[in-house]
């Protein structure tokens, strides 16, 4: 029988992942949800929080997805229910989105999040894609991130060969936020790629994003680019 890790150090409570996770995105949409109001009284609060002075700058949507964001990824990196292996280590892989150069960014670093947030063409966050290994454990891979200049895309694949294949195509390898399984085991889920033509690659773990990505949005299959601990959570959308 598996037993999950302490959610809350020091407490007692012991939720799945998906089912805290959830809970937390129910509760922010129904407390939150509510215009330009409400995002002032968030802006004022983050204020007692006593973030660094340039995080207050930023717009309060903005303000308001990475720290929704940030708290998914709390959850995220200290739950598990699997022995394979027993109570891993789980990052977030964070998701954002810029509409001026259609191009979604993954990162693993919260500052990454911050910092393309705040460049011209601001990548907005969209929640956590997955949860992933910030170390290799068995089964697992690095998951590599590749960018492309010349059409502002940043592609990401568990395959050397693929690596290879994005590198003749002009992509730059520019490392590895963390490690996935390749194949669908400890009770992974898929990570389901896409592609929009000359545009964006675009990942989820949602099969009805994924759906959604293809029949309405114009993005082209390419099937599952790795297996991944945790699902993401996606917090797509303009709140403020």
């Amino acid at each position: 029988m598996s037993v999950p890790c302490t959610v809350i150090p020091g407490s007692n409570l012991h939720l799945k992942p998906s089912i805290l996770i959830r809970g937390m995105w129910t509760y922010y949409v129904s407390y939150y949800v509510g215009g330009e109001a409400k995002c002032s009284q968030f802006q004022q609060w983050l204020v007692t929080l006593h973030l660094p002075s340039q995080f207050h700058l930023l717009h309060p949507n903005f303000s308001m997805k990475f720290f929704f964001a940030v708290l998914l990824a709390a959850v995220t990196s200290v739950t598990g229910q699997w022995q394979c292996p027993s109570c891993p280590a789980i990052i977030p892989l964070f998701r954002s989105y810029s509409g001026v150069d259609v191009d979604h960014f993954y990162t693993a670093t919260a500052k990454e999040v911050l910092s393309a947030g705040a460049e011209t063409n601001q990548y907005i966050p969209e929640g956590i894609a997955a949860g992933i290994f910030p170390t290799q454990v068995a089964g697992s891979s690095p998951l590599f991130r590749l960018f492309k200049g010349s059409i502002i895309d940043h592609a990401y694949t568990a395959s050397e060969a693929e690596v290879n294949a994005l590198e003749e195509a002009g992509y730059t390898l520019k490392g590895s936020p963390g490690f996935v399984y390749t194949t669908q085991i400890c009770n992974s889920v898929p990570l389901y790629g896409l592609f929009l033509v000359n545009n964006d690659h675009f990942y989820t773990t949602s099969a009805a994003e994924r759906e959604k990505a293809i029949t309405v949005d114009g993005y082209t299959d390419q099937n599952i680019t790795a297996f991944v601990p945790v699902p993401g959570v996606s917090t797509e959308g303009d709140f403020c």
